[in-house]
């Protein structure tokens, strides 16, 4: 059994497939290449690309409230 360590993809928010799909691909692959996935260790991360002027309105509510 083979283990494949720190593997990261990434799913655009304009994408033709969902994150799940995504990850059943993954999985499928991992199958195929007799490696497991530790679930247990698995996450997901949330990317969001600020503005300046998203910043800078953040900004302002932390300091103002």
């Amino acid at each position: 059994m083979k283990y494949a360590d720190d593997t990261n993809f990434l799913v655009p928010q304009t994408s033709n497939c969902t994150l799940s799909e995504e990850f059943q691909h993954i999985k499928d692959w991992a199958i195929v290449n007799e490696m497991v996935i530790n679930m247990s260790k698995t996450k997901e991360l949330v990317s969001i690309s600020y503005t300046q002027v998203d910043l800078l309105c953040l900004w302002l509510l932390i300091i103002l409230s």
